[in-house]
C-alpha cells in the first residue's frame, strides 16, 4: 500500500455507489452507427499526499523542485499542487546555499490519483497518503486562464505589531466568523485570516480546488455588503464572489494546468468532451508511472431494454484497448484528440436512447460526486457550531471590549472530513491547516509573531506512544519555529474515551497456554466502517480466530491480508502496516447498514476474537477501537463499536453502571481505561499541551474521591511506551453534574449554546496560554513548566496528585469576558 493507510484503502474498497465516480456512457463504433459498449465508466479521484522534497546538496534540491514544477505544468500531469506547495517549489527551484534552505520548506502536499503508484519517487519521499477527496477529479477548463492568485499576507494592512501580540489560531468545523464575539469596537472583524477548506465544487464534477481564503478586508467587505444580516453574510461567504479562489483546471486544448477564475471565460464543455479529456488523462498518467494497472473501471449495463436490440460489450480490458485505438487515430493526445474521442461518446441523460437505469445512475452521480455543492452543504441556520463555540472560549470578547493584541486566524474543515469518523482525512487536513497558519504568522506585517494553535479534535485508535503521524508532525512544526525564537504552542484535547471501552491490554503465554477471548460489539444501523487496531510485541507469532455473529469461526491469516467472508461476500479485511515505529494489524469491517449497496454490509452483533501465542515467549497485546460516532449537529452516520469481556462486572462508582473492571480479579482485566488519551495527544513536547476535562462543582470539594474531579469521559494515560503519563493540565469542561457542558457563542450573534467534552476545556486553556505568552518579553518562547506555574495568568491550579487525568492541576475557572457565570446545581 505504500504510505496509504488501512483506512484509506478500506474506504476505497467499501466506497458507496453514490460516491463512486461512475459516468454513464454509450461508446459508438468507428462509423458511429451503433453502440459497442454501454455502461458506466468509473474514474479515480485525487487524494492528498504529504511529501518531502529529496536532495542532499542545494543543486539537487533545486533540480528536484524544477522536475516537480515541470510535471505539474506539463501535459496531462501526474501530480497537482496547491498554492502553498507551488510557492515552496518555485522558491526551492532557485539554487541556494545549503544553510539557507529551511528544512521545513521541503515538507509539502501534492495530489495524486488513486489506483496508481506514487508518480515521482525519485524526487519526492511519500510520507502519508490520505483517502480520496469526494467530488474532486480530473476536469477540463470551465473558465478563462488567469494568473496565479496572490496568497494574502496576514496583517498586510495592520499597524506595526507590538510585542504583546499573540495570535490565537483555531482549526475546527462550523466556524461562525460573523459572530459579534469576534469583532472590534467599530464592527470590523478581529479575524485576520480565514481559510475555508471546502472545495466548493459548484459545477458538478469539477477541478481540484484548495479551498477559499479570506483576509480581514474580505470579511469586512462581506459584513458591509450583508448589512448586519448574518444569514446573508454566510450566503455571500459561500457564493465564491469574495476572497481568494482559483480552480486548478486542465486546459482542454493542451492538457496543461492553469489557474482559472470561476465564472469567467467560455462555457463548460459538454460531458462527452469532459469524459474524453479525463480518459486521455488517466491513460497518459499510466504511461508516466509505468504501470499495467487499469486507469478506470467499466461497469456494463445489462438492462432488458438494451438487450432487445444490442449486445453491449463487457470487460474493462476490452474497453481500454478500444479507447486507446480511437485515440491513436488522432495522433498525439491534445485538444484535437479530446474532440475526436468525444465524438464517439454519448452521455446526455436526456437522450431517449438512454434507458431508465442509466438515467437514475446519472442523477445519483450528480448528487454524490458534487459532495460539497450548496445542495448538500450544512445550512447556516443551525444554531450551534462546534468551531464557533470553541473560538469563543479561546478568543471571544464583547466587541466593545475587544483587545487589539488578540488577533485571530482560523481554518474551517470540510464537512466530509468531520463526518469521516475514522480520522483518516482529518489528519492531513489538520496538517494542511497547520502549514497555512504558520505561513500567516511568519509574515505578519513583515515580522514573525507568537501563535497558540487550538485543536479541539481527537481520535481513539493509533500508536498512542508519541509517534503517531499527526502529533509528530505538529510537534515538529511547533518545535522548529519555537527553536527559532518565536513562541509556537499547540493545545490539543485529551479525548473523551475514558469510559468508552475502546482499549484493551493483556498478555498471552507461549504455546499450550490459555488463549484470551475479547468480544467486539458492533451495533446495527452503522453506516460507516468499524476498525480495530491490534499491536503486539511479536506480531508474527500472534494468532487470531474470529467467530462472526452467525457463529461461523475462521482462523485469520494476520500476516498476508486475510479477508473476512460472510455469506459469500467480503465484509472485512486485515491490513498489516508500519505505524508509530512498530507493526500494526488493522481489522477493517464494513458498515452494518449500507442502503445503496446492501451486499457490502457486515452483520451486526458480537464478534468473538480469540488471541493465541505461537511463540516461546510471553506476548503483550494491545487493542484499540477507532472512533466511530457521529458528532452533534451532523446526520447520523457512524455508531460506536466497543469491546467487552466477562470481567467487566464491577459497579462504576460515578455512573453506577455495571461495566467497570472487576476490582476483585485484577489479573482478568483486559478491557482497560488506561491508554485512552486521544491518539493525537500522546507525544511529550515542550510546545505541546494536552488538556483534560474537569467538573466545575467538584474542584473545590476536598472530600471528593480522586477520580471524581475529572469529567467522566476525560482520557487517561499513560501512553504506550510511557512517553506521557497523562494530560498536562485540566480545565473545566462541565459546569456541574446538573449543568452539563460549557456555555459559549452559538453560530449567530447573541446566541449561546452548551457543548461538553475535553474540546471545551482545551479552548479555555488556549485562552490562558495566550495570556501567559503575552506577558513574556520579546524572544521569550515560554517554558512549559513556567507557563503551567504562571499564577498571575492561570490563577492557582489546584494540585491533584492522585488523578493523573488532570496533569499539573485544574485551571482556575473564570467567566468569559462579557459573560455571567452559569448557575451551578449540585447533585445531592
Amino acid at each position: 500500500m505504500g504510505k496509504e493507510t488501512a483506512y484509506s484503502d478500506w474506504m476505497e474498497q467499501m466506497r458507496p455507489d453514490h460516491l463512486r465516480q461512475k459516468l454513464p456512457v454509450i461508446i459508438l463504433n468507428s462509423d458511429k452507427a451503433f453502440p459497442v459498449f454501454v455502461g458506466e465508466i468509473e474514474l479515480p479521484y485525487w487524494r492528498p499526499v504529504y511529501v518531502y522534497l529529496k536532495g542532499d546538496a542545494a543543486a539537487d534540491i533545486a533540480q528536484n523542485a524544477r522536475k516537480c514544477l515541470d510535471e505539474w505544468n506539463g501535459c496531462w500531469p501526474s501530480i497537482l499542487l496547491d498554492y502553498d506547495s507551488l510557492n515552496k517549489l518555485r522558491k526551492l527551484s532557485v539554487p541556494q546555499a545549503g544553510d539557507q534552505i529551511p528544512e521545513g520548506d521541503r515538507f509539502m502536499f501534492v495530489y495524486t490519483l488513486e489506483w496508481f503508484p506514487f508518480p515521482m519517487p525519485g524526487e519526492l519521499i511519500e510520507l502519508r497518503t490520505g483517502p480520496y477527496i469526494p467530488g474532486v477529479s480530473l476536469g477540463t477548463c470551465a473558465g478563462a486562464a488567469g494568473d496565479m492568485p496572490h496568497v494574502h499576507t496576514a496583517g498586510r494592512d495592520d499597524p506595526p505589531v507590538d510585542s504583546s501580540v499573540v495570535v490565537t489560531a483555531v482549526i475546527d468545523a462550523d466556524i461562525g466568523i460573523a459572530n459579534a464575539r469576534f469583532r472590534n469596537p467599530d464592527g470590523t472583524t478581529r479575524i485576520r485570516q480565514f481559510w475555508r477548506q471546502h472545495q466548493g465544487t459548484t459545477r458538478g464534477l469539477s477541478d481540484l480546488v484548495t479551498g477559499q481564503g479570506f483576509d480581514a478586508a474580505d470579511i469586512n467587505q462581506m459584513l458591509s455588503d450583508s448589512r448586519s444580516d448574518e444569514a446573508l453574510f454566510y450566503h455571500l461567504l459561500r457564493s465564491g464572489a469574495y476572497g481568494t479562489k482559483r480552480w486548478l483546471g486542465v486546459d482542454g486544448s493542451s492538457g496543461r494546468r492553469a489557474f482559472l477564475k470561476d465564472g469567467d471565460g467560455t462555457d463548460s464543455p459538454s460531458w462527452e468532451h469532459e469524459l474524453a479529456a479525463r480518459l486521455i488523462h488517466v491513460l497518459e498518467v499510466r504511461k508516466k508511472v509505468k504501470t499495467s494497472a487499469c486507469p478506470f473501471k467499466f461497469h456494463p449495463i445489462s438492462s432488458e431494454s438494451w438487450r432487445k436490440d444490442h449486445e453491449p460489450g463487457d470487460g474493462t480490458t476490452n474497453i481500454v484497448s478500444y479507447i486507446k485505438s480511437l485515440i491513436g487515430r488522432a495522433g498525439t493526445p491534445d485538444g484535437e484528440t479530446v474532440a475526436h474521442l468525444a465524438e464517439y461518446l454519448v452521455m446526455q441523460p436526456g437522450k431517449p436512447d438512454l434507458d431508465e437505469t442509466s438515467r437514475i445512475e446519472w442523477e445519483l452521480l450528480l448528487r454524490g460526486a458534487n459532495y460539497d455543492s450548496p445542495r448538500d452543504a450544512r445550512r447556516v441556520g443551525f444554531r450551534a457550531g462546534h468551531g464557533t463555540h470553541i473560538m469563543d472560549l479561546a478568543a471571544g470578547w464583547p466587541a466593545e471590549e475587544a483587545p487589539e493584541n488578540r488577533p485571530i486566524v482560523a481554518v474551517e474543515l470540510p464537512d466530509y472530513v468531520i463526518e469521516d469518523m475514522s480520522g483518516a482525512r482529518l489528519e492531513l487536513f489538520v496538517l494542511m491547516a497547520m502549514h497555512r497558519i504558520l505561513h500567516w504568522v511568519d509574515d505578519w506585517h513583515g515580522t514573525r509573531v507568537p501563535v497558540v494553535v487550538n485543536i479541539s479534535l481527537g481520535n481513539a485508535a493509533g500508536p498512542r506512544n508519541g509517534l503517531g503521524f499527526l502529533e509528530a508532525q505538529l510537534e515538529r512544526l511547533a518545535r522548529r519555529r519555537n527553536d527559532a525564537g518565536v513562541a509556537t504552542k499547540v493545545v490539543i484535547a485529551a479525548g473523551n474515551g475514558y469510559r468508552g471501552r475502546l482499549a484493551a491490554d493483556f498478555a498471552i503465554d507461549g504455546p499450550g497456554a490459555a488463549t484470551e477471548e475479547v468480544l467486539w460489539r458492533v451495533p446495527p444501523g452503522d453506516h460507516s466502517p468499524s476498525y480495530l487496531e491490534i499491536r503486539a510485541d511479536d506480531v508474527r507469532n500472534l494468532s487470531l480466530t474470529i467467530a462472526t455473529p452467525d457463529g461461523t469461526k475462521k482462523e485469520i491469516d494476520l500476516l498476508n491480508g486475510a479477508k473476512l467472508i460472510c455469506d459469500g461476500r467480503m465484509v472485512g479485511r486485515v491490513y498489516r502496516s508500519d505505524d508509530g515505529n512498530g507493526e500494526v494489524l488493522t481489522l477493517a469491517l464494513a458498515a452494518t447498514s449500507e442502503l445503496d449497496s446492501p451486499y457490502r454490509q457486515a452483520p451486526a452483533g458480537t464478534y468473538r476474537l480469540v488471541f493465541g501465542n505461537k511463540g516461546d515467549r510471553r506476548m503483550s497485546v494491545n487493542l484499540g477501537i477507532q472512533r466511530d460516532e457521529t458528532l452533534s449537529g451532523y446526520p447520523t452516520y457512524g455508531k460506536q463499536s466497543y469491546l467487552d469481556h466477562p470481567s467487566l462486572r464491577g459497579r462504576d462508582a460515578l455512573t453506577r453502571n455495571m461495566d467497570a473492571p472487576d476490582p476483585y480479579h485484577p489479573g482478568q482485566r483486559p478491557i482497560s481505561r488506561l491508554h485512552t488519551l486521544s491518539s493525537y495527544a500522546t507525544i511529550e513536547g515542550e510546545n505541546f499541551f494536552v488538556i483534560g476535562g474537569a467538573i466545575a462543582d467538584q474542584i473545590d470539594d476536598p472530600e471528593i474521591r480522586s477520580e471524581g474531579r475529572a469529567a467522566a469521559y476525560s482520557g487517561a494515560g499513560p501512553t504506550l511506551g510511557a512517553s506521557r503519563d497523562g494530560p498536562d493540565l485540566g480545565a473545566v469542561s462541565e459546569d456541574g453534574p446538573g449543568s452539563p457542558g460549557r456555555l459559549a457563542a452559538g453560530y449567530f450573534s447573541g446566541s449561546c449554546v452548551a457543548y461538553s467534552g475535553t474540546s471545551t476545556a482545551t479552548a479555555r486553556a488556549t485562552r490562558a496560554i495566550v495570556d501567559a505568552l503575552s506577558s513574556l518579553g520579546p524572544g521569550d518562547t515560554g517554558i512549559k513548566k513556567g507557563i503551567l506555574e504562571n499564577r498571575h495568568v492561570l490563577g492557582t491550579p489546584l494540585p491533584i496528585s492522585p488523578d493523573s487525568r488532570l496533569g499539573y492541576g485544574i485551571l482556575t475557572d473564570k467567566a468569559l469576558p462579557g459573560r455571567v457565570s452559569r448557575r451551578r446545581y449540585l447533585c445531592p
